[in-house]
């Protein structure tokens, strides 16, 4: 009984979170391509290169298809200095850049103080476009574990 209540719990707060936390993700990208957050910048770079990257757990298995990804490398210039980034750890892996062909432009956007660390735009236009997605799934996970309270509660 009390298992089951757990769980009806578990998929309330876990819609909640999916829902929530993807859209703060969206609104700093939003603050972000406005240019409303003082510590990042802009910058136009070129895909230099391409290269897997792991993502999900630290067991990732090199032969899994499910654990790797390409991502676009991209060099990019600041004050002078030429960095390259694949949005180092501030962002999941960018799927859909691996289509970008190299020598293609793409808009980055850096920390001011650490210019090392990037996202590419080509990921915040696909984070953005898959909130639709996350919005669903949260609300499925919320239905299920209020059917799972009331299934409960009306027994």
């Amino acid at each position: 009984m009390l298992f089951i209540i757990l769980i009806g719990l578990v998929f309330i707060f876990g819609g909640f979170y999916m829902i929530l936390a993807k859209y703060n993700v969206v609104k700093f990208y939003k603050r972000l391509e406005n240019n409303q957050e003082s510590e990042w910048e802009n910058t136009t770079g070129r895909v230099v290169d391409t290269a897997y990257r792991y993502v999900g757990s630290s067991f990732a298995d090199d032969n899994d298809p499910a654990t790797k990804v390409m991502t676009p490398i991209v060099e990019y210039e600041v004050n002078g200095k030429k960095y390259e980034g694949q949005n180092d750890g501030l962002a999941s892996s960018n799927v859909k850049g691996a289509s970008l062909s190299i020598g293609t432009e793409v808009k980055v956007y850096y920390l001011k103080k650490e210019p090392q660390k990037c996202i590419l735009k080509t990921y915040i236009d696909m984070t953005k476009k898959s909130y639709g997605k996350w919005v669903l799934f949260g609300i499925i996970s919320i239905v299920v574990g209020v059917v799972l309270l009331v299934g409960f509660l009306l027994k």
